[in-house]
């Protein structure tokens, strides 16, 4: 009766895969709402990355792009929370590129070391390369009030509106993440007006009571087109 896709993204393809595109309802995910008292802006130059470790996500280019970042922004540091199959290669090009203890793996992370990382941080970098279906972590970072740079991928252009709660970026391109990840950590005043976006724009789209509304509405919907 009803198909969900969770962003405009999954319902172009299943459209392509022969989907009736009457069927199609897109409902985003959602992210839990934190207090205003865990959104503060603070003076930290420290940019985030939350995922699986694994050449998919990015973080290959985002180490690349973090040495260019360093060139400007010398006390900036990166943040890497998660575990996977590439952690032992990410941790060796993180030597090769001489970055030192500008870059600390964490390892994999619990919600209250996630959640910390949200609130520590001045920036959420998001470099999946491939078609994600819609990426959580970027709301959750809105939701803190955090602005995300990420590739335009997939479902996340659904979520990110470039030049308001961040910068959206052409797929593998080092230098366009470079300079917007170099931009947010040395202009606070872009930084806190786009982090106060991205909270507005999560509140409004992307709360739990939404979702749920959204969601009952589409069951409710799909009950009656049998019945």
């Amino acid at each position: 009766s009803h198909i969900i896709a969770n962003s405009s993204y999954i319902e172009d393809e299943l459209i392509r895969a022969g989907m009736d595109q009457a069927q199609i309802r897109v409902l985003p995910y959602f992210a839990k709402s934190v207090a205003e008292s865990e959104c503060e802006s603070n003076s930290s130059l420290r940019v985030l990355f939350i995922g699986r470790l694994s050449k998919t996500k990015g973080l290959h280019i985002l180490l690349k792009a973090f040495q260019k970042v360093l060139k400007d922004v010398p006390r900036a540091k990166l943040d890497i929370l998660g575990s996977g199959i590439d952690e032992a290669g990410f941790q060796n090009l993180t030597h090769e590129l001489g970055l030192g203890n500008s870059v600390i793996f964490h390892g994999w992370a619990d919600r209250a070391r996630i959640q910390r990382g949200l609130k520590e941080c001045a920036v959420v970098a998001f470099p999946s390369i491939y078609p994600e279906a819609f990426g959580i972590v970027g709301i959750e970072a809105m939701m803190h009030a955090r602005p995300v740079v990420a590739f335009d991928v997939g479902g996340v252009k659904d979520w990110l509106d470039d030049g308001v709660s961040g910068c959206l970026i052409p797929v593998k391109d080092e230098e366009g993440l470079a300079g917007s990840i170099t931009r947010l950590l040395k202009d606070g005043v872009e930084s806190k007006k786009m982090g106060k976006a991205a909270r507005l724009q999560a509140l409004r789209e992307f709360s739990v009571e939404r979702h749920m509304k959204e969601l009952l509405s589409i069951y409710h919907d799909a009950v009656n087109s049998v019945c």
